[in-house]
């Protein structure tokens, strides 16, 4: 018999024991008195002898063989015998404690109830895995009904405690009730013990789901019942356009009910049960999420309706868990939303009010006001009101979506999100096509600090692990599509870098238009006073653009279109002062240039940029403008192949920096040219300058 029997008794056949014993014995003696004589028959002098032995020994194996075929027949008799003692005993055991715990549940002693209750499990137990079907079968039946007994007399009277306390809290005027004695609060935490443990009293292979009688379904009846009582009859408080209401209902029943969770439930589970906070939580959630789905047939098909219910579900799930001091792991309502046809139809009114909402900004009579962001400490950008919008709805979003129990419905939303960038992107390029003919205006100045502002925001998102997992999740969802590669919105910031290159360059294209246009060669030999002006004209046009590309743009922005703007200055000044004119400068002529370059290198170096390295061609020309015969005899260039450097003083340095057709343009200008082509066919340099004719000078 196995220890799980230990407690069962019952009378034995202690006469017949007794006989199977002797004769066992009696069998053991005579076959060791046999071995022992054929020990013996080894000293045997002659086969007489052995002969006589051989006859003895026949009966007496004989007489052997047939006493152990009775011994294992009566064995096999008595081992069934004791089986059915068993049987009987576990059929008796159980019958009795069905009787005791039905006797202590009269008398309410709940306690010794719940001990008959355990002793029936562990029968259970034992004949679960017995070939006993019908043993198994009386067991599990006797511990259900009994279990079932026990547990309906323990709801009753957790039911009356609870009304006596007058919990749980279910309207504010009760709010801040005490229980009404300590003796109602130890029954309370008594009863609760007591329901938890006739859960574990439950049959193994009990598939009927949540046990309806645990003590928290208990301590939520009440609250159930008046919420289907509001909010599923004819009264005015059902009202399918305020879902708010609701949901406002069960925030108020958390609130007035956490601290009797908190202070009085908890404290009476036992150790290693489940928090009795999460318990509660998830009781009020599924009242939030059968509400919806029954209300769901009806708003589905009315986009206002179904945005509004969708808006209060998600700000709902946002403030319970905070308030119930939860995770969405925890406890959270929004898996109804990742249900179809729900979340189709969830997708597309995300990105249709996206659309209306992004028409909407762009239209206002406020969308074009400058309103100032920063993305970081130092940088900081002007931008239209419309765009920072836009950027506050995007951000927005992950809040909606990121509770959702499903990662391939949170890829699905980031598809939707990028789809919106997409399209805020196409409407920024509609904007600014009209606006690139004449783009220093302070919209399209706005315009171009929104490209940049919106590509670092985008790239900054690409690196955020909650972006990276959803993309990860929408790659493997979408197997490898092509915009995969492009990495996190990637084809949104593909759009936005297109675009920033076109803005930019329009304001590049006009500021080159209008210096090409009023920078001619004819003042450096004219001699007027208006062609002087002219070209002053175009110095301070240079400056005012620049000084307005600094007020209104932001400075990295304002950096790139001044180191665009320089390079091309320096570019159309060169050209058409040194390699446009082919004819030798007067004294005044050089003169005059001096004030003009050095007007130039001074709009650029108030701003920062050092002229040899925004203005390179222009400083080194007007360098070697400047040279004297003096110091081009002592200083000239020479360079050593071998040695691998040059010996030019800094001054020089500019005739290396041109190449050898724009030096000889340079030195052709100079009032002084035939005597400095002397100087140069004596030098180291003439090689390379040779090339050019200067010998024909």
């Amino acid at each position: 018999m196995d220890s799980g029997t230990r407690f069962l008794s019952g009378a034995k056949p202690k006469l017949k024991q007794k006989e199977l014993r002797n004769r066992r014995k009696n069998l053991v003696e005579e076959i060791e008195e046999l071995e022992a004589s054929l020990k013996d028959a080894d000293h045997f002098d002659s086969l007489e002898e052995e002969s006589e032995l051989d006859e003895t020994k026949t009966p007496l194996l004989t007489s052997s063989s047939s006493t152990t075929d009775d011994l294992i027949k009566m064995m096999s008799k008595y081992e069934q015998l004791e089986r059915c003692q068993i049987y009987l005993a576990y059929i008796r055991e159980t019958t009795d404690l069905t009787s005791r715990l039905d006797a202590r549940v009269k008398d309410e002693a709940w306690t010794d109830a719940l001990r008959n209750l355990e002793k029936l499990k562990v029968i259970y137990d034992c004949t679960a895995d017995s070939s006993c079907r019908h043993l198994c079968a009386f067991a599990r039946a006797r511990l259900t009904s009994s279990r079932t007994k026990l547990q309906s007399h323990l709801t009753k009277e957790f039911k009356k405690v609870l009304k006596l306390l007058n919990w749980p809290i279910v309207s504010a005027p009760s709010f801040g009730a005490t229980p009404s004695g300590v003796e109602k609060r130890k029954e309370f935490s008594l009863l609760v013990s007591l329901l938890l443990k006739t859960q574990d009293c439950r049959p193994s292979d009990d598939d009927d789901g949540p046990d309806s009688q645990s003590p928290m379904s208990i301590f939520l009846m009440s609250l159930q019942k008046r919420f289907r009582y509001h909010f599923y009859g004819h009264l005015p408080t059902n009202q399918i356009e305020k879902p708010e209401w609701y949901m406002t209902q069960v925030l108020n029943w958390l609130r007035m009910n956490r601290q009797i969770i908190e202070e009085y439930v908890q404290p009476s589970m036992p150790p290693g049960q489940a928090v009795a906070m999460m318990d509660f939580a998830r009781g009020l959630v599924s009242l939030i999420a059968e509400k919806f789905s029954d209300s769901l047939p009806s708003i589905l098909d009315d986009e206002a309706l179904l945005g509004h219910a969708i808006d209060e579900l998600v700000l709902f799930n946002g403030k319970f868990l905070l308030m119930s001091g939860l995770t969405a792991n925890q406890c959270s309502c929004l898996d109804v939303l990742c249900r179809e046809p729900l979340l189709s139809r969830w997708l597309a009114w995300e990105e249709r009010r996206g659309l209306d909402y992004v028409s909407s900004l762009i239209s206002s009579s406020t969308g074009w006001d400058e309103t100032r962001c920063q993305i970081s400490e130092i940088a900081e950008f002007k931008l239209p009101q419309f765009v920072d919008d836009f950027i506050t709805y995007i951000l927005a979003m992950p809040a909606r979506y990121s509770f959702l129990p499903d990662m391939t419905c949170q890829s699905k939303f980031l598809r939707a999100q990028g789809s919106l960038l997409e399209k805020f992107c196409n409407c920024l390029s509609e904007l600014a096509s009209p606006m690139t003919s004449e783009p220093l205006t302070s919209k399209f100045f706005l315009l171009c600090n929104a490209c940049t502002y919106l590509l670092l925001l985008i790239q900054q998102w690409a690196e955020e692990p909650f972006y990276l997992q959803l993309w990860e999740q929408k790659s493997r969802d979408d197997s490898g599509a092509e915009e995969d590669s492009l990495g996190v919105f990637g084809k949104a910031a593909a759009s936005l870098s297109e675009l920033k290159g076109k803005v930019e360059e329009a304001v590049i294209r006009t500021i080159v238009k209008e210096v090409e246009a009023h920078y001619s060669t004819s003042w450096i030999f004219s001699g007027s006073h208006s062609e002087d002006e002219r070209a002053s004209a175009v110095v301070i046009y240079v400056r005012q653009t620049v000084l307005l590309l600094k007020a209104d743009l932001a400075e990295s922005v304002f950096r790139t279109l001044l180191q665009e703007t320089s390079k091309n200055v320096d570019k159309i000044v060169f050209e058409r002062t040194f390699v446009v004119v082919k004819t030798q400068m007067t004294e005044d002529v050089f003169a005059r240039l001096g004030d003009v370059l050095d007007n130039f290198f001074l709009v650029f170096s108030d701003l920062g940029l050092k002229p040899h390295v925004c203005l390179k061609k222009l400083k080194c020309a007007w360098e070697i403008m400047q040279l004297t015969e003096a110091e081009a005899d002592s200083s000239w260039p020479v360079y050593s192949p071998k040695e691998g450097a040059d010996t030019a003083v800094p001054k020089m340095k500019s005739l290396q920096r041109l190449t050898p057709l724009e030096t000889v343009s340079v030195l052709r200008r100079r009032p002084d040219f035939h005597s400095i082509v002397a100087l140069v066919k004596n030098t180291a340099l003439n090689s390379s300058l040779a090339y050019f004719q200067l010998g024909d000078y």
